[in-house]
């Protein structure tokens, strides 16, 4: 069974409050990266061969970009397909840095990079329905996660703990109705 997760609706300032109020509330140092977002990239253009955002995916990914403008975002992540570099890319467009590439099928070693590479950053990670669950699951997540192929709602706010398991916060994104 898949828990419950809350919808927010144009609620940028909100879940942006909710984030940093435990940043800022977290007792003891973080384990590694300050937060961590993991979100699947946004809705794409009917199966074709590495496809690109729908116009659907263009408007979430332009609330990812509002929602993501005053977090403090260091990084951003994404596989090296094109679906999921056009969701990071217009998050990154005003923040200044390019989205780092990560090759799918090296996902392994994904998270001892970002932890070398941004031991204390602010970091959004853009990958798939089958990628995300794993990536969270590499942050010491330990609950199952299912995302299914028309799901691309979700947005998974990682804090690393000291020790034991993150604290992970599971939101839906919702657009705006067609």
């Amino acid at each position: 069974m898949r828990p419950v997760r809350p919808e927010f609706r144009g609620a940028v300032g909100a879940a942006t409050l909710v984030v940093t109020s435990l940043l800022t509330s977290t007792a003891g140092p973080a384990a590694a990266q300050e937060v961590v977002y993991v979100v699947r990239h946004a809705e794409k253009i009917a199966d074709v061969d590495d496809p690109p955002l729908s116009e659907r995916g263009l408007t979430r990914a332009r609330i990812l970009r509002e929602f993501f403008r005053d977090t403090g975002l260091t990084a951003v992540y994404a596989t090296d397909l094109r679906r999921t570099m056009e969701t990071g890319a217009m998050v990154t467009e005003p923040l200044g840095f390019q989205v780092t590439p990560v090759w799918a099928d090296s996902l392994g070693g994904l998270v001892a990079r970002v932890q070398r590479e941004q031991p204390h950053g602010r970091v959004l990670i853009v990958g798939h329905s089958n990628t995300v669950p794993l990536v969270l699951e590499q942050f010491g997540y330990p609950n199952e996660i299912t995302i299914e192929d028309d799901e691309y709602d979700d947005l998974f706010i990682v804090v690393p703990a000291a020790e034991g398991p993150p604290l992970v916060l599971w939101q839906r994104m919702v657009l705006p109705r067609r």
